[in-house]
This record gives structure tokens, sequence and C-alpha cells, in this order.
């Protein structure tokens, strides 16, 4: 039987088996990570979102602190932008991302007025911050928004390709699309499927 422990210090999710109770070793290691994700669920329970934020910030890694986005994204929305916010405050880059994606979901679509170009100004900034911060998944998010919303698909090719070149997957699949059909880049059907 295997079990996933959940990231802490930026190390990525770890599998143990749980037939090895011997090793002292492993036991102390869950004991902590356990420790860990009870804080990290009082703090979520109790909304401490400043004490939260910080304690993610300090010891998980961005794919652990996105997967608890997510869940606060789901139980509720203002808690959410309140990570959101502070985490902003404390410049963790998944806060950014996060904020810059609610943006570009929650702007009111089709309606090209200057508050929506405002909003979708402000999405860009933070996944720009989230990209100089090494957060790749932006690139994705980045990319789309020059595609859908502004149009601008040699840009929406260019940060594809930028996010592809670093090995983030998302990008890897859109600059292959891109490319197949022909968007922000000359048609190549080949090179598109490579």
């Amino acid at each position: 039987i295997y079990t996933t422990i959940p990231p802490d210090s930026g190390e990525r999710s770890r599998t143990i088996n749980d037939n090895e109770d011997n090793n002292e070793e492993t036991k102390e290691t869950m004991k902590v990570e356990n420790s860990q994700e009870e804080a990290i669920e009082g703090m979520i329970e109790r909304r401490e979102t400043r004490k939260l934020m910080k304690f993610l910030d300090e010891h998980c890694d961005n794919e652990y602190i996105s997967c608890i986005f997510d869940r606060i994204f789901n139980e509720s929305i203002s808690f959410y932008l309140e990570m959101c916010e502070e985490g902003i405050s404390i410049n963790n880059i998944v806060s950014h991302h996060k904020y810059g994606v609610y943006l570009i979901y929650n702007g009111v679509p089709n309606q090209y007025n200057e508050e929506y170009c405002t909003i979708m100004k402000e999405a860009e900034e933070h996944l720009k911050i989230s990209i100089e911060g090494g957060h790749l998944i932006s690139y994705f998010s980045l990319s789309r928004l020059y595609q859908d919303i502004y149009k601008k698909y040699s840009e929406a090719f260019q940060y594809a390709s930028e996010g592809s070149d670093k090995g983030e997957k998302n990008c890897q699949f859109l600059v292959g699309y891109f490319m197949t059909r022909g968007i922000g880049h000359h048609r190549d059907f080949i090179g598109g499927i490579e």
C-alpha cells in the first residue's frame, strides 16, 4: 500500500511504502508532515489567513500551495480572495498566479470597456510577476490571455514558447496547437505534432 505525503520545504510529494513501519526515520517524517497538515487544516477551519499564507509560503512547495488555493476556492470565494490578497502582500508567486487567473475568469466577458481592460491589465501584471518568480504555469495563463482576450496571437505564441522551452507541459501542448492551426506562427502541422 502506498501513501502520498504532503510536501514541505520545497520538496515534491513523496511516496512511501506503508509496510516499512519499522523504519523510525520514516515514522518521524510522517509525524512532522502530518503535524504540518493538521496545522494547515486548523488554520483553514479558523480562517487564519495571514498565519496560513505565511506558513504555506515558508514550508510548502508551489504545487501544494496551489492545491490549497484550489480547495479554498471551492469552499469560499471570499476566503480565496483574502488568501490571494495576503499572499500578494508577501509576494507569493502562487498567489499572484491565482489572483491573475481569477481576474481573467471573473471579468465581464464581451464587455470590452475601460473597466474590463483595466482588470485584464492587472491580471497580466500578476501573471508576469508569477513568471518572474519561476511559476511556469503562468506562461500558459498569460498566453491564453493574449490569445483569447487581447487577440494578439504572436505574443500568445511567444509566451507559450517561452514556457514550453522551460518544460511547462501545458505550454508544450499549446505551442503544438498554435503551430498546427497557424496561430501566431506559420502553419506547420508536422512541427506542431512533434
